[in-house]
């Protein structure tokens, strides 16, 4: 009997010559390799055997070439695993009748279709397995943040991570809105999607194994437009003390040094402490724990200002916006920072600012 067992190996039980031995063909190596595991099939020939997904295959009955056994064929069922190289036994309720020379292939996942047999079978069966347990998982990567108009930070490649899998692998990216227009979105269905936004966005990552099982995961893409221009000319606009100016891309580094950032300025109070800045009926803005190992918690005691404009901003000692998220009528957020450092937190209405220092270890 032989079987594929995933996209590029190849296994064999059994044969007339050598009955009980376990053989898998790897095409990348063009390569035979026995296996010996402790537990296998007697010895038989016209076995059936097809490919049950994952790692595993499944042999059922066979010619016995066991002179000392009376009964021609078997009417067992077995199933191999090529990852931990084991065949074990299986006792379904319901089985064929011993034959051999039969017909077996799957049609879908976890599914088996046997025909035939012998000379005079001409029974049809469905063998149906218990579907695995599903332990893989995938990861998007860490949240992004990019600056449609300026070169360095305009795209990003973001490659899936995918642990405890059976390849091949089925992969799709997805946004949780419509491109728009200039957007541009490459590599979908690849491990890898290039993403180039110019406003916030959801990406999930879906990936389905040679099992079936699926796995997903999303990062939120942070994006600005950060283009201005000067006649024709396309430049970068720029949060300079306090006020938005258009530069040439060649000057923003010089700019980030001393501490300008790129974007419109988020707003117009600059330089004035926590406690001088208090919003009409005297919120509360707190932080905790901080310093934090990356969870922590922002609460806000909100009014009706703050329902209907707030938004919690994070921003990094670049001056790049790394999060940001509508209050939504919520006085309590939970939030994660993957990266250790020093960075801004801002409660921001439609007509002030608080600011305070969020400290993230390692």
């Amino acid at each position: 009997g032989m079987s594929s067992i995933g996209s590029d190996k190849v296994t064999l039980f059994g044969g007339s010559t050598s009955p009980d031995q376990t053989w898998v063909y790897d095409l990348s190596d063009n390569a035979w390799t026995e296996k010996f595991p402790v537990t296998k099939p007697g010895m038989r020939s016209g076995t059936g055997m097809a490919y049950l997904g994952g790692d595993q295959v499944l042999l059922f009955g066979g010619l016995n070439l066991d002179i000392q056994n009376p009964n021609p064929n078997y009417d067992d069922t077995w199933v191999y695993d090529l990852g931990d190289n084991t065949w074990i036994q299986k006792t379904p309720a319901n089985y064929p009748s011993a034959r051999s020379g039969h017909a077996m292939a799957p049609i879908s996942s976890n599914k088996i279709l046997l025909s035939g047999g012998d000379f005079f079978t001409h029974d049809t069966w469905l063998y149906t397995a218990t579907a695995p347990a599903c332990s893989m998982t995938a990861s998007a990567g860490a949240d992004e943040h990019l600056l449609f108009g300026y070169g360095p930070s305009q795209c990003k490649t973001k490659t899936a991570v995918v642990n405890d899998g059976t390849s091949p692998f089925i992969y799709s990216w997805t946004l949780d809105r419509a491109l728009l227009t200039g957007e541009t979105m490459t590599g979908a269905n690849a491990a890898s999607v290039t993403i180039c936004l110019m406003n916030n966005a959801e990406l999930c990552l879906t990936v389905t194994d040679a099992a079936s099982c699926t796995a997903t995961d999303c990062a939120t893409i942070f994006a600005e437009d950060v283009r201005c221009f000067s006649g024709n000319n396309q430049k970068v606009s720029i949060c300079h003390n306090g006020n938005t100016i258009c530069v040439e891309e060649s000057a923003v580094p010089a700019h980030l040094a001393h501490g300008d950032y790129q974007g419109a300025c988020t707003t117009s109070f600059t330089g004035i402490e926590d406690d001088k800045i208090k919003l009409d009926g005297d919120p509360v803005f707190n932080v905790f724990p901080n310093p934090s190992n990356g969870n922590f918690t922002v609460t806000v005691n909100l009014n009706n200002e703050i329902k209907n404009a707030g938004i919690i901003r994070v921003v990094n000692m670049n001056g790049q916006l790394v999060k940001e998220l509508n209050l939504s009528e919520k006085n309590r957020l939970d939030m994660k920072m993957d990266e250790p450092g020093i960075y801004q937190i801002q409660l921001i209405t439609t007509t002030q600012v608080i600011t305070k220092k969020l400290v993230i270890v390692n």
